[in-house]
Formats: C-alpha cells, sequence, structure tokens
C-alpha cells in the first residue's frame, strides 16, 4: 500500500532565497513550528505544500534534481517556482497541493498564511495559479475565460431580472 504524506517548502526570512524542501506524513506547519526552537530571528513558514505518494522518496528524487544548489542538508538557494517545478516532476502525480502566500507586514503582525491553489483550477490546466477569481484560482489565461464566464452570467442573470420585473 502506497504511503501518503506532504513535500512542502519552507522559507525564513533570516535566509532569504534559501528554501528547506522537506517531506512528512504530518502537516507540514508542524514541521515549521518544530523549526522554530533554532533559534532564528524570524518564523519559518510553509510557502507550498503537494499531497504525493511516498513522499520520502519524492523528497530524496527533489533533493537530486536540485543538488548543485544545495546550500546544507535540505536547504537551496533556488526559487520558489523551480522548487514547485522539481517537487511536481519528481512526484509524477500531485494529490493535492496549495501555495500559501502573504505580504511580510502581515507575518510581522501574525497573520495567517492564506492558501491558494498552486495548480490552475481549470480542468486539465497544469499551469501554476497566478490569479484568484470567485473562489478558485486560475493561470493568467484561464483566468480571464473564467472572469469572461462570470460577467457573461451576470449579465444573463441581470437581463432576466429585467424581463420579469418589466412584465
Amino acid at each position: 500500500m502506497a504511503i501518503r504524506g506532504w513535500v512542502y517548502i519552507i522559507e525564513n526570512d533570516a535566509m532569504p532565497g534559501i528554501l528547506k524542501v522537506g517531506f512528512s506524513t504530518k502537516d507540514p506547519a508542524f514541521r515549521a513550528k518544530d523549526l522554530a526552537g533554532t533559534g532564528s530571528p524570524h518564523p519559518f513558514r510553509v510557502v507550498y505544500d503537494a499531497l504525493v505518494f511516498e513522499p520520502e522518496s519524492v523528497e530524496g528524487i527533489a533533493h537530486t534534481k536540485l543538488r548543485s544548489k544545495r546550500e546544507g542538508k535540505e536547504w537551496f538557494r533556488c526559487s520558489r517556482i523551480e522548487a514547485i517545478e522539481v517537487i511536481r516532476a519528481s512526484a509524477g502525480t500531485v494529490i493535492l497541493e496549495w501555495l500559501y502566500t502573504t505580504d511580510p507586514a502581515s507575518i510581522k503582525n501574525g497573520a495567517a498564511l492564506t492558501p491558494e491553489r498552486a495548480q490552475c483550477g481549470y480542468y486539465g490546466c497544469k499551469k501554476l495559479a497566478t490569479s484568484p477569481v470567485k473562489g478558485g484560482a486560475y493561470c493568467d489565461e484561464h483566468s480571464k475565460t473564467m472572469r469572461a464566464q462570470l460577467e457573461a452570467a451576470r449579465k444573463k442573470k441581470f437581463d432576466e431580472v429585467r424581463l420579469a420585473r418589466d412584465r
């Protein structure tokens, strides 16, 4: 039976440009809290996590692909996008994934990170989501499509209400 777990990316403002790529069978937020006791002046935060099959294996493959960027153990000097793409390629199948974002001021004020779908919510699209649209997140191309569909639905509803009122 295949084990399911998380492969995640953690970052810390004290180490700009360096990301931790790790795995856990528990919520990655617990791992970020575990790291809090290591003496860093800033909190560790999960910026991406993916639920995958065989997370330890996926993490190992990702570390191998990122080895030229290794800063030490599980820490790599690379962009979030590069690390996410390596995790996706290493996993083959991603069951669920989230990209967490917030502005730095909110983090300092203790605000929770906001999860967003990391992958475009448009059926079959494999691109990263970049724009929230009415309860979902889509790549640039599909966010335009979804906004156009919402606008068409609003217009249709408006026309139906106006016709009913005018009867």
